[in-house]
């Protein structure tokens, strides 16, 4: 199996992992499994995303949605920011700047 044929089947498994896990803790804690995805599309909704309860494409096919492209994004920003032969110092840079970056994002 090559490296993008692996990529792309343990980025489906861990999404789907990840929002059948936070489905899972979320009707655990609230009685409503959709605030676990729907949570995750607080950047085009608000805060009010983590209050809906119901499933639906907005909230969580968004919340989904990001959740599938976060393990596809970060690393390339990351990777597009070491560069091709990094020194010593942008490797000791490079992560503390990714960390300011999520934050602001999210």
């Amino acid at each position: 199996m090559d490296m993008l044929t692996r990529s792309v089947l343990s980025t489906i498994g861990g999404t789907l992992a990840s929002s059948m896990a936070a489905a899972w803790l979320a009707r655990m804690r609230t009685g409503h499994a959709g605030r676990g995805l729907n949570c995750t599309a607080h950047w085009l909704h608000g805060n009010r995303a983590a209050e809906t309860e119901g499933i639906d494409w907005s909230h969580t096919g968004t919340g989904f949605a990001t959740n599938t492209a976060a393990p596809w994004c970060w690393p390339a920003l990351y990777t597009r920011a070491l560069g091709k032969k990094p020194g010593y110092m942008r490797i000791l840079v490079v992560p503390l700047a990714t960390g300011p970056v999520a934050a602001l994002v999210a």
